[in-house]
């Protein structure tokens, strides 16, 4: 008995139970800690992969040559083929299959519209795709618990994320913009008013005595500069924050309104490569699983206000009788396009008969014969306007005083030395008004500058160039105005620049953005 009471009694040993217990508990919670740790460490994993694959899912839904680029596939693919292997092929690159299984499959990205606060997979036509990464048991790739496991207490998670990636046309390029890839120089005594984006990638140079006002809406201009630039009031005065050397010489500009370091500047080149292929061959392009179809000119089609996804409707045409052709034309239909070939004294000649003769419309004048050497110079160069064609050129392009080129689009190839295209004081690209955004046209030369002298009008246009851009003093009437240079934008001084609002835009060509929305 007296041993017994001895063994009761003694607390040897007791301090162990209480070691093994709260070892148990800090092991519990350390397995806890850990364990959700890395889940929400592979949660990260899983959204940066699925943003990775909803951006190139719509990519390359929406752009047959990005998607020849990233896979080297040339077969002719549906734009969902083609979103959903660059989504896949993008997941396997972030999340290896060996380690994590398949996290992405192709019931996991859906192509769909987003309407600015929803995903819509039903929805045309389509802006957006939506991609779910996940680690679930559902999917065979359960994350396995590190710790809890062992407890018996939990032996995987599931783990997911989801993105939509939208496409969409960027305000600045592709409504009321003048963007450099190179510097945008500003004389003075310029008036800038309403929504209008200036953007030098390199710098902005605005001398003093430009005015900035708001427009009816209470837009305002903005600036802004890429992320190695800066704006300057003269090359000895730049900056990159404050900009009082800048708002201080000129009327109602305020550090509010520059932006500072923006990734606004479209790639123009690839623009310009693109519109030439589509312009090649229109039919190819006009169904809505390929983005370029917005390249194609507007009178082509029969639905000019496509929204961004929308397969393009091209013009029902027949070839026009022989009495109805200029003077030395050859006119077919190729690819759904009506397509006229005139050497360029032949088109000349048809501009001056134009008051008489008009050029017939909806087509494509292939203007080559007469461009390759000698006087390589079209000249457009009588009182006339030119409505509702196409051209495309390798020649240089003049136009004179007093000609209107309207609801029309002017492509060249040109690449010597003087400018591709130029245009003389009086000339009128474009019209409309801020209110009535029609008759807008578009001019692009792939290779080498363009310029226009004093008393330029644009309105509800775009200008497009490979090189530089140069307009003189006193343009005037410029509503609606685009232009995007590779290079170099010169602006003298006396000129009205007007930014519309937003959805008065009349021409908008520009590449799509894209930009994760959920």
């Amino acid at each position: 008995m007296q041993n017994l009471n001895a063994f009761v009694a003694n607390d040897e040993g007791s301090a162990t139970v209480w070691s093994l217990f709260w070892t148990l508990i800090f092991l519990f919670l350390a397995g806890v800690s850990i364990d959700t740790s890395n889940a929400y460490r592979f949660k990260s994993a899983l959204q940066m992969t699925a943003d990775a694959s909803s951006g190139g899912a719509i990519l390359g839904y929406l752009n047959e040559a990005k998607y020849v680029q990233y896979s080297g596939d040339t077969s002719n693919r549906t734009g969902a083929y083609r979103g959903s292997a660059i989504a896949l092929d993008l997941a396997t690159h972030n999340m290896s299959v060996a380690r994590n299984g398949t996290v992405i499959n192709a019931g996991n990205v859906t192509f769909g519209r987003w309407d600015g606060t929803s995903f819509d997979p039903t929805g045309t036509p389509v802006n957006a795709a939506q991609a779910v990464a996940q680690r679930t048991g559902s999917n065979s790739n359960a994350l396995p618990t590190l710790l809890l496991g062992r407890f018996n207490i939990l032996q995987s998670w599931d783990v997911g994320a989801t993105s939509v990636t939208e496409a969409f046309f960027h305000h600045c390029p592709s409504q009321e913009g003048i963007m450099a890839g190179g510097g945008l120089q500003i004389a003075s005594r310029n008036l800038f008013q309403g929504d209008l984006c200036l953007h030098g990638e390199d710098y902005i140079d605005l001398n003093n005595n430009n005015e900035f006002r708001a427009n009816s809406a209470g837009e305002v201009p903005g600036l802004s500069y890429g992320p190695p630039g800066a704006v300057c009031s003269g090359f000895g005065n730049c900056q990159t924050s404050g900009y009082t050397n800048v708002t201080s010489g000129n009327i109602n500009l305020t550090a509010d309104m520059i932006d500072g370091p923006s990734t606004r500047m479209p790639d123009v080149d690839a623009m310009i490569t693109d519109i030439q292929t589509v312009l090649a061959d229109p039919a190819a392009y006009a169904g809505e699983s390929d983005g370029r179809n917005h390249y194609i000119p507007k009178n082509l089609v029969t639905n000019p206000n496509r929204a961004q996804g929308e397969a393009a409707v091209l013009e029902t045409v027949s070839v026009p009788a022989p009495a109805d052709l200029p003077t030395g034309a050859s006119a077919s239909i190729v690819n759904g396009v009506l397509r006229i070939a005139m050497s360029k004294s032949a088109f000349q000649s048809a501009v001056q008969n134009a008051p008489t003769l008009p050029l017939p419309p909806n087509a494509i004048y292939d203007i080559q014969t007469g461009c390759a050497s000698g006087n390589r110079r079209l000249d457009l160069d009588d009182t006339v306007t030119l409505t509702d064609i196409v051209v495309v050129t390798s020649c240089r392009v003049r136009f004179s005083d007093d000609i209107t080129f309207q609801n029309s689009t002017l492509l060249t190839t040109y690449d010597g030395n003087n400018s591709a295209i130029h245009g003389s004081s009086g000339v009128q690209l474009g019209g409309g008004t801020c209110g009535d955004a029609t008759n807008g046209s578009t001019l692009i030369a792939t290779s080498a500058d363009i310029d226009f002298a004093a008393g330029f009008q644009m309105n509800n246009s775009q200008i497009i160039a490979g090189e530089d851009v140069d307009i003189a003093a006193q343009p005037n009437g410029m509503q609606g105005t685009s232009i995007l240079a590779a290079h170099d934008i010169r602006l003298t001084s006396n000129g009205e620049w007007q930014g519309c609002p937003f959805n008065a835009s009349a021409n908008p060509v520009a590449a799509y953005t894209y930009r994760i929305v959920y």
